[in-house]
């Protein structure tokens, strides 16, 4: 087993628990019974970065998404942004697609968050239509030390909001005012040509 395999699963043991100590099965289900409440799943660490907006996730096996799927292995997107996009088969990226990708890698790639759900949209168990988009991708707000991502990822010029009734969620108005701070200080895709 190479060193880096060795350290995730020493890593995902510890912030996951391994089912064979009450204690750790205690800690998952609470982060699971948490996620049905619409309150945060933590003890998720970010396996993969997709693109800007984009990332799948690893976490122990009682630990599941609002809708009660298991959450290791998700494919999350952040909730409320859109990043440009990277390249596709043939198809091009767009103007900063590249650089939106690697800000979320080198922000939280392998790194341990919090997933927090939008309580306005996603009410387990009334109802988890909310909690995904359109391509069955979980929607979250994605916190890593005391920080939101989304949000960060606005300011910086790295993703846009989403606009319309349909894609509006708890901080939306929040999330305009960042977006039009990158706008008017021409940062990231805000100067793409």
């Amino acid at each position: 087993m190479s060193r880096y395999a060795l350290f995730v699963s020493i890593l995902l043991t510890a912030a996951c628990g391994t089912g064979t100590d009450p204690e750790d099965d205690r800690d998952a289900g609470t982060a699971r019974d948490a996620g049905y409440q619409g309150t945060p799943s933590q003890n998720i660490i970010v396996r993969a970065v997709l693109d800007g907006d984009t990332i799948v996730v690893s976490a122990g096996p009682a630990v599941r998404a609002p809708d009660g799927q298991p959450l290791d292995g998700e494919r999350v997107r952040l909730l409320g942004i859109d990043a440009p996009e990277i390249m596709h088969d043939n198809t091009p990226a767009d103007c900063w697609g590249d650089e939106s990708s690697e800000f979320l890698r080198g922000r939280i790639g392998g790194r341990l968050v919090t997933l927090e759900y939008d309580p306005a949209k996603c009410r387990p168990p009334a109802s988890v239509e909310g909690c995904r988009g359109d391509f069955g991708r979980l929607l979250a707000y994605v916190k890593y030390a005391g920080q939101t991502l989304n949000e960060e990822s606005l300011l910086a010029g790295h993703s846009r909001t989403l606009g319309g009734g349909r894609f509006r969620h708890r901080d939306s108005d929040k999330y305009d005012s960042l977006q039009n701070q990158a706008r008017g200080r021409d940062v990231g895709l805000w100067s793409c040509p």
